[in-house]
């Protein structure tokens, strides 16, 4: 499986943090960002079943060749990987739990900066997503 970008966004709606896959062109990374943005009407779309199901691998949308899935928390944050592949897999769900818990340690660190995330020790976290 090909990770070719993660996204976290806030619960309302607003980017915590984005990355694409290293070595990802400037413009590809662009199409990233909108295939991100695009998921999230889909989530914003299905409202309170999404919410019902934290913590649970959800299908948004398949564009471009990159099929996207999310996730959100009980704080409804949200969760998002856009892969390669066309079918779920254990290592997803694998992947969007090493996404979820790089965040949470992010956020109980008491000298983070509120906002967007920019940390090298977050992104190298995130790096191993993209190694897998």
């Amino acid at each position: 499986m090909s990770v070719r970008f993660v996204a976290i966004v806030s619960p309302q709606s607003k980017p915590i943090y984005f990355k694409s896959a290293p070595d990802t062109p400037e413009q590809i990374s662009l199409n990233h960002e909108f295939i991100a943005e695009m998921s999230l009407d889909f989530i914003e779309k299905q409202g309170q079943r999404l919410n019902d199901k934290t913590n649970q691998l959800e299908l948004l949308v398949i564009h471009d060749g990159i099929t996207v899935y999310g996730m959100t928390d009980n704080t409804q944050t949200k969760y998002i990987i856009g892969v390669k592949s066309m079918k779920e897999t254990p290592q997803l769900q694998e992947l969007m739990g090493i996404l979820s818990r790089a965040f949470v340690e992010y956020q109980i660190n008491p000298f983070k900066k509120e906002g967007a995330i920019r940390s090298t020790a977050f992104d190298n976290k995130i790096k191993s997503i993209f190694d897998a």
